[in-house]
């Protein structure tokens, strides 16, 4: 017994000094730089998929996807047609190319829902890029998205393709008040500092507890959820 005190008072002693500290619990570098997609599912996904799954009733009709797939299938409900919006011209006949900022690369009024995840941090001129949005949905068309509070850099991160923001609270309901209107926007945000941190440095979704995932505090915002629908036109 004598042994074990002894032993957790110089645990306790080592590990109370600062450089201790940070050098085994607070590395400087991360684990993984996939956003720990090797290890498992990365941390985002979580909300993602939550906030696809609470809304799938909006995921109806005619409805397009940013980038691939990954949602509308899943959790769409009499889905009619799948439309795929690429940034780089795609040979395939379900995949349009368009830019969010120049508005005239984008069809007008022809969907149902736009599922556009994790996409507005690139795009310089995001309200602008939100306009996109809006135009291109049908009169009550609804738009569903997520932007990052916090992040590593894109590993995909190109000249053409290049990330600009990391959002706040404010920067989403304005932005998104601005285009769609304030009474039509139902903005969420979740995460705490820990699941920011252990996201930064590449842990997966697999090594988080689920009760740490569910923890919610405003002032360390992770991921913010936006919920918004056109505006009907009155005459």
């Amino acid at each position: 017994m004598g042994l074990i005190l002894q032993m957790m008072r110089w645990i306790k002693s080592v590990f109370s000094r600062r450089f201790y500290f940070f050098k085994f619990l607070l590395p400087s570098c991360p684990i993984s730089r996939q956003f720990g997609s090797e290890r498992g599912t990365p941390i985002d996904r979580y909300y993602i998929d939550r906030f696809m799954a609470c809304h799938r009733h909006d995921i109806h009709g005619d409805v397009l996807e940013i980038g691939s797939p990954a949602y509308g299938p899943r959790f769409g409900k009499e889905v009619k047609t799948m439309t795929i919006l690429h940034y780089e011209k795609k040979d395939s006949p379900s995949t349009i190319w368009g830019d969010l900022e120049r508005h005239e690369t984008l069809p007008r009024d022809g969907f149902d829902c736009f599922i556009c995840p994790q996409t507005f941090q690139y795009i310089y001129d995001f309200e602008r890029g939100i306009r996109g949005a809006y135009q291109m949905l049908k009169e009550g068309g609804v738009l569903l998205a997520t932007l990052p509070a916090v992040s590593q850099t894109s590993v995909a991160k190109t000249e053409s393709w290049k990330e600009y923001w990391r959002f706040r609270q404010d920067s989403v309901v304005r932005g998104f008040s601005n285009v769609f209107g304030a009474s039509n926007i139902l903005v969420n945000s979740y995460g705490n500092v820990m699941v920011g941190t252990c996201f930064l440095y590449g842990f997966s979704l697999e090594e988080i507890p689920k009760a740490n995932l569910e923890d919610y505090d405003p002032d360390y915002p992770f991921l913010f959820t936006v919920r918004a629908i056109k505006r009907t036109r009155t005459s």
